[in-house]
């Protein structure tokens, strides 16, 4: 907290030119050099700024965590998926801007730190970090006439309401389109020193302890294969059964007598009955009588 407010004493100084493609009278100088002067941007290692060329997301992120005076953080460098600690530039500056619900990133796990970073986006990152101060409707401002479809319209607003960002002179904000390094330079310097209703949130100079780190989520389980059904098994109807008489295998005097000898069946008394009748006995066996007495059919 003390760095910043130390160097806040330079906004109404002169501030000394820092890089030799930002001179005297350019359009962002005294933003660039007093973010310079904060240690906020550091240029490159010949002395420049370029600031025409398009700022990474990673680059903004470590802007913006500079910008906050540098805070203690101790939470870990994989908050994203594409984010290691070991391979990405950034990744504690990342880090600590998600941790501090600055950044979010995308629906897959993603933060795509060497990408451009859009105006809106930049609108949202801003908006997250900065308070309202003073009175009003924070969102008073109408919106631009092409931030209507934004999903980040709300912040754009914000920064219109708040007289960070007046837009283009045909009304247009385009929130699409990647911005500058002096152009974010820009919007992060009103927020700060400039606007009337706006400034970063001070609660976010202290260091964050949060341990943030990116777990890959759990793979859906693989659905069971479902077997077919199987067919209803067909019941066949039972064979219908039939007393008649089996056809003459004999000599054609009595039926299915033949020229075998039959016994009487053991326990079976004998009777008087009517010569040639079959008579269907249990077990499925059959009596014949023959001479007044019933005997058993092999």
């Amino acid at each position: 907290m003390s760095l910043v407010l130390s160097v806040g004493l330079l906004v109404g100084s002169v501030v000394p030119l820092q890089f030799s493609d930002v001179p005297e009278g350019y359009l962002f100088e005294r933003p660039i050099n007093q973010m310079a002067a904060e240690g906020v941007v550091r240029g490159w290692a010949d002395g420049t700024f370029r600031p025409l060329a398009p700022i990474s997301r990673e680059a903004a992120a470590a802007f913006l965590y500079r910008a906050f005076g540098s805070p203690k953080f101790y939470g870990s460098g994989y908050c994203f998926r594409d984010v290691n600690s070991k391979l990405t530039a950034f990744s504690k500056e990342i880090c600590w801007l998600r941790a501090v619900n600055g950044a979010r990133g995308w629906a897959d796990g993603s933060f795509r730190p060497g990408e451009p970073i859009s105006r809106e986006a930049m609108a949202a990152f801003l908006r997250r970090m900065s308070v309202t101060k003073g009175g009003g409707d924070p969102f008073s401002a109408p919106p631009f006439r092409d931030t209507l479809a934004s999903p980040f319209k709300r912040d754009i607003q914000w920064l219109r309401s708040m007289e960070i960002t007046t837009g283009w002179a045909d009304g247009s904000f385009r929130p699409g389109e990647s911005i500058s390094r002096e152009a974010f330079i820009a919007f992060l310097y009103r927020v700060k020193y400039q606007s009337r209703f706006a400034g970063l949130n001070p609660s976010l100079f202290k260091g964050v302890s949060t341990k943030f780190e990116y777990r890959p989520p759990k793979p859906a389980p693989k659905p069971r294969a479902h077997k077919p059904a199987s067919k209803p098994k067909v019941h066949k109807p039972a064979p219908k059964r039939t007393d008649a008489p089996r056809k003459s295998r004999g000599n054609g005097t009595e039926p299915g007598i033949g020229d075998k000898k039959f016994q009487i069946t053991p326990g079976f008394k004998p009777s008087r009955c009517k010569e040639g009748q079959i008579l269907q006995m249990g077990g499925g066996s059959k009596a014949l009588c023959k001479n007044g007495k019933f005997i058993s059919i092999p």
